[in-house]
């Protein structure tokens, strides 16, 4: 039986604390900033619970202009938080429905439609979890020095075969197991299922230089539009 809309909360949460590229969710981006780029597309989902979760009140006050997200007040426990990831995703308490899709705020070519499409896969799939995963082609090791892809030693490149690589732009997990083991998955088949998503819409600003690049081809992409 598929699962219903209804039974999944689609959120994103932010904070000012970014150990790799200082502030990046407020400072100017491309004319905006991302956290401004993300709410405008979590505005226009339909049909589901959508929230956003933030402590400072930079980001409370931005998130006011737009009427489809339900604001939490998020701990500021949560918001310095790193690497625990029961305290970071305290906020799921907030919600009652049975799975969540997170969504990565640092994403800012990621579509409303690729993520609609990750949910309805998930919805009428009987996988426990989903990722958004890149295929990425070339020649690859494992910390061991074993091959992980052209095992046959081919040297024509244009013929690699690749690997799945987790593009971190959205997950959708159970939200009690999260709460309860602060594990979004297993790693066992179809836990989670990997929804491949375009290579440009996997591009995350996660350090300075990812910041220059990334808004640079943003604005060149905008201008085209």
């Amino acid at each position: 039986m598929k699962r219903n809309r209804d039974g999944i909360t689609i959120f994103v949460q932010a904070r000012k604390v970014s150990r790799r590229c200082a502030n990046k969710m407020l400072r100017s981006f491309s004319g905006s900033c991302l956290i401004e780029l993300c709410l405008e597309k979590l505005n226009c989902f339909r049909g589901y619970q959508v929230c956003f979760g933030a402590a400072e009140e930079e980001f409370l006050s931005k998130a006011k202009a737009f009427s489809n997200i339900k604001v939490i007040k998020r701990s500021q426990e949560s918001a310095d938080s790193h690497s625990d990831s029961k305290k970071v995703f305290q906020i799921l308490k907030d919600f009652t429905t049975p799975f969540v899709c997170w969504i990565n705020p640092s994403h800012p070519f990621l579509t409303q439609e690729t993520v609609e499409k990750a949910i309805e896969k998930f919805l009428d799939s009987t996988s426990r979890s989903l990722t958004s995963v890149v295929l990425e082609r070339g020649w690859f090791y494992d910390a061991q020095g074993s091959a992980l892809t052209n095992k046959s030693v081919d040297v024509d490149t244009s013929r690699s075969d690749g690997i799945y690589r987790v593009a971190h732009a959205f997950h959708i997990y159970e939200r009690q197991r999260m709460i309860e083991t602060g594990r979004p998955w297993d790693n066992e088949t179809n836990d989670p299922y990997l929804f491949e998503i375009p290579s440009l819409e996997s591009l995350d600003v996660d350090n300075e230089r990812d910041f220059i690049m990334i808004e640079a081809l943003y604005k060149q992409y905008k201008n085209k539009s």
